[in-house]
């Protein structure tokens, strides 16, 4: 029976892709569409930039009118940015641009700060919109919220501040954040810069498009279900899920309570390997000393243990070139003495239900009264009815998420299921110990087309069960596939040690390239 039972949802994922797949004809492949990049400052990592304009060899204010004009030339191509601050950008950039100057000269800091006390002088970067940037939207893609504007900075933009980084813009996410690809019905949607018709992936989608794009070379992300991951594997970036409970999470929208907030994880999103740590360091402030990110890591004295997928019957198969990539990745790590070994843990089979069992906590606001913005509650079928001729002021997917919140499992199911969870957590933790890593698939397809999520919205469990786990995540891009598209793969060690993942993404970008400009390069 159990045999049927499994067979019978493999029929139904079979189903569901098929369906995926004409959906997908609707959106015939579209990439090397954006404006060629035709300014090297846009192509320098964020070390080597702090390092000019701190010896005066590069103002900030080239550089962030370098970018903002980058904004203004794929913005109308790629629609990530939901508001911007470009003047007082650039006045903060010409007052960096005054110290160094002043500094230079020989004289006393101005204002008792020192040029060389902040790690991140004069660096533009794009905001995300569900974390706080004082005076700017505030609306986590939510319709209700789209008049509201932040009035502090979150902790993490604080930080950033603090280490003399300016922020230029804000991107785009998914409704509430709550889904896998950046849509909903206020700002539009976000397109992936190597190909118009596949997803930038959600919920950081916007920072993740504009930084592949060139438009950006720092963003703040942050995920509780793949929400740094899943974006950056579809637009070729890297992005760092950090311990838990590090990084400060407040004034984020949607507010989480404090179990759920053990979830959530932020971290910088970036385009080269080696910005990861610095900017990591600034978004950690005191807790910098909790890990060990200046500690060298000898990689032939790693446990490298991979995983290809997740068995479960309704998630989609990995596909053969997500599983080449894999493969050359323990290839490459074992020519470099690390040890290799596949394992096949049988609690990832129910990745979703221990997902979606840990996201139930008491005191967690039900999504149909978020959509409201607290002030109500939707009625979840209604507006399902309504979206049917486009009368719902809402995405389908937040529709769909309110009705899936709305029926969760039995107390009895999710009980069950946290259980399992805790049992992973303890042998996965086990099993790395503090020399090992783990390469797992971030998604199974690389080719999601626009408006199909839905089909195959149980695939976000590649990345979702880690955020029960309490473990360290680096994403890093493998370059590109033989259809032009970004190939992935996830870095997870145990907790607070990061300094292993982000090691093995800085080996890995040397050996497959990171990042691949999705467009022309004439500079």
């Amino acid at each position: 029976m159990v045999c049927v039972i499994y067979h019978l949802k493999q029929c139904i994922r079979l189903v569901f892709d098929l369906m995926a797949k004409i959906i997908g004809l609707i959106y015939p492949s579209k990439q090397q569409y954006l404006p060629p990049i035709t300014d090297r400052l846009l192509l320098e990592p964020v070390v080597n930039l702090t390092k000019q304009i701190k010896s005066g060899q590069l103002k900030s204010e080239d550089l962030v009118k370098a970018y903002i004009n980058r904004i203004k030339i794929v913005e109308p191509h790629i629609n990530a940015v939901i508001d911007e601050r470009y003047e007082l950008a650039i006045e903060e950039a010409i007052e960096v641009d005054k110290r160094v100057k002043h500094e230079l000269a020989g004289n006393p800091p101005l204002n008792g700060l020192s040029i060389d006390s902040q790690p991140l002088l004069g660096i533009p970067f794009s905001g995300k919109d569900s974390v706080a940037i004082k005076g700017m939207r505030y609306t986590s893609g939510c319709p209700t919220r789209k008049d509201i504007k932040a009035t502090d900075d979150a902790g993490s933009v604080r930080h950033m501040r603090s280490a003399g980084a300016i922020p230029v813009c804000l991107t785009n996410v998914p409704e509430l954040l709550m889904w896998w690809n950046a849509h909903n019905k206020t700002f539009g949607q976000t397109y992936n810069p190597y190909d118009k018709s596949i997803i930038p992936g959600g919920s950081t989608g916007g920072n993740a498009s504009l930084i592949a794009a060139a438009g950006s070379i720092v963003g703040i992300a942050s995920d509780i279900g793949g929400s740094t991951r899943i974006p950056c594997f579809y637009c070729g970036v890297f992005g760092h899920c950090t311990t838990p409970e590090l990084v400060p999470t407040d004034n984020h929208w949607p507010p989480y309570p404090e179990k759920r907030l053990k979830m959530l994880s932020y971290g910088p999103m970036v385009r080269y390997a080696v910005d990861i740590k610095p900017v990591l360091k600034v978004f950690l402030g005191d807790n910098v000393t909790k890990l060990k990110l200046d500690e060298t890591v000898d990689l032939s004295k790693l446990k490298i243990y991979y995983m290809y997928e997740i068995n479960d019957p309704l998630v989609s198969r990995v596909s053969p070139q997500i599983h080449k990539a894999i493969d050359d990745c323990v290839n490459h790590l074992k020519s470099l003495g690390a040890t290799i070994q596949e394992i096949n843990l049988k609690q990832f089979e129910h990745s979703f239900l221990i997902w979606q069992s840990s996201m139930r906590v008491d005191g967690i606001t039900p999504f149909a009264e978020e959509l409201t913005n607290r002030t109500g509650k939707i009625n979840p079928m209604m507006e399902l009815l309504k979206s049917i001729y486009g009368g719902s002021e809402h995405s389908l997917e937040a529709i769909c998420v309110s009705v899936f919140d709305a029926n969760p499992p039995k107390d009895d199911v999710l009980v069950k299921y946290k259980q399992l969870g805790e049992e992973l957590k303890s042998e996965l933790h086990k099993l790395l110990g503090d020399d090992g890593v783990l390469l797992f698939p971030p998604q199974p397809d690389p080719e999601v087309k626009l408006n199909t999520t839905l089909l195959n919205f149980r695939s976000c469990v590649y990345t979702a069960v880690f955020n029960c786990l309490q473990v360290a995540i680096t994403s890093v891009p493998l370059g590109l596939n033989t259809q032009g598209l970004p190939l992935g793969v996830q870095v997870i060690a145990k907790a607070f040690n990061d300094h292993l993942t982000i090691a093995v993404a800085e080996e890995l970008e040397k050996r497959f390239g990171g990042w691949v400009a999705p467009t022309k390069i004439n500079c």
